[in-house]
């Protein structure tokens, strides 16, 4: 059986991750944009200081792969 992919699956995954500055999620901390589930596919946009891209690198692919893990 598959499980829908749905906006709320997304967002319970990505809850799961921890942003390096706040120490809370990234939805909580408030950097998940744009976020839209539609015909099997996700994208979101994350929001973060042009100065820290380097340090959310890692956080970037953490949350490709918890989507994909969807």
């Amino acid at each position: 059986m598959t499980v829908a992919l749905t906006r709320d699956a997304v967002l319970a995954a990505l809850k799961e991750i921890t942003d390096p500055v706040s120490g809370s999620d990234v939805v909580s901390a408030g950097i998940i944009r744009a976020l839209t589930v539609e015909a099997g596919s996700v994208r979101f946009v994350l929001e973060i200081d042009p100065a820290r891209a380097e340090a959310y690198k890692p956080v970037r692919d953490e949350c490709e792969a918890a989507v994909k893990g969807l």
